[in-house]
């Protein structure tokens, strides 16, 4: 036979367990009050911010968001996650696939046109190419192209998406070609390709008539929205998160600093994680989050880093929330959001002082 406990009768029954010990403990507590009352101690609602979600800069938490579809595409090599976590050894789909060795091309530190890292193609018999499997690319779908190009002499560049076919022959899926004249030491090239096909083992691929160095290559679905993956967008935004939380041990004590993932992509040097290994491309900056929280509907909170000094947690709190006619806001709406981002929540992320700090 089984009891259901009512909350009268636990009520009582605390009671009596505090009586009990309030007796025993007479002889060290001269006197105890204890006020037990069944009624809640307030008429409203929890507050759904009380309980929020988390993205951070690591292995595929925001790369799995993020519509690049091109890795290292700084050329600074990969280096593995941190063996102390949660890794097992097992590649990464987003985050392990390596541009492919090959005598035409090699990575150089001289001359990048970002960071530290670029790519220089020297042809053999007349061509050089480089590319990068594991891709997935969907029937119908327009991908958005683009590189940094640096060349001495008038060199085509041909960007193609391909497949390999059970028979072990070539299925081109998209290709695009376009000639660099040697008129700017570095020039940017776009362009679009439309998949004729859907492949999940697509094979991105660049070949060069001439010898050309090259930095930051991007494709993007040209579906992406503000950067984001659209089906992630549409599978999140029905969850409805009441609160995101911004940072972790890769802003702090990480590498991340905020206001180098500020600005113009291609113009964002990566940098190390130190805590849980990688290197980011620094694609995904605080603008980039806050444009996340609008797509889902979710209040953002952003945690500031101890590491980074608190005048630069000022800075970033004049720059989320300031008008453009202050130095930081400005310089957020140079950057293309005219409009103050209304930042509530500043918050040093766990491990530091439990302090919340809400901007009202």
């Amino acid at each position: 036979m089984t009891h259901r406990l009512t909350f009268s009768s636990f009520v009582a029954r605390l009671f009596l367990v505090l009586l009990a010990w309030s007796t025993v403990s007479s002889t060290t507590f001269a006197q105890s009050l204890v006020k037990i009352s069944p009624r809640p101690l307030h008429e409203g609602k929890i507050n759904a911010k009380l309980f929020g979600n988390f993205v951070e800069l690591l292995d595929d938490v925001v790369p799995s968001l993020w519509a690049e579809m091109i890795n290292d595409r700084d050329f600074d090599g990969i280096v593995p996650s941190a063996e102390w976590c949660y890794y097992r050894g097992e590649p990464n789909v987003y985050l392990d696939r390596k541009w492919e060795p090959n005598a035409t091309w090699t990575r150089v530190q001289e001359n990048a046109f970002c960071g530290t890292h670029a790519a220089q193609l020297t042809p053999v018999n007349g061509q050089a190419s480089l590319s990068q499997p594991g891709m997935y690319v969907a029937n119908g779908q327009t991908y958005n192209f683009s590189g940094w190009f640096r060349v001495s002499s008038d060199v085509t560049i041909t960007i193609t998406l391909k497949t390999l076919l059970p028979n072990d022959e070539w299925f081109i899926l998209a290709t695009t070609s376009e000639t660099l004249k040697a008129d700017a030491p570095w020039q940017k090239l776009s362009a679009t390709l439309t998949s004729c096909g859907t492949s999940d083992r697509a094979v991105f691929e660049l070949s060069a008539s001439g010898g050309v160095r090259i930095d930051k290559l991007s494709l993007m679905p040209s579906d992406n929205t503000h950067g984001w993956r659209k089906d992630a967008i549409e599978l999140i935004r029905p969850i409805k998160p009441a609160i995101v939380r911004w940072g972790g041990s890769v802003c702090d004590p990480g590498g991340y600093r905020w206001k180098n993932g500020i600005g113009p992509r291609e113009k964002r040097v990566p940098f190390p994680k130190v805590v849980w290994g990688r290197i980011d491309s620094n694609d995904v900056g605080i603008d980039e989050f806050l444009q996340f929280c609008r797509l889902i509907n979710a209040e953002p909170l952003i945690c500031v880093s101890f590491s980074d000094g608190p005048e630069s947690a000022a800075d970033l709190v004049h720059y989320c929330n300031d008008p453009p006619t202050t130095p930081w806001g400005k310089r957020r709406s140079e950057n293309g959001f005219p409009q103050p981002h209304n930042v509530k929540f500043f918050f040093p992320r766990e491990g530091k002082i439990l302090l919340l700090f809400r901007i009202v």
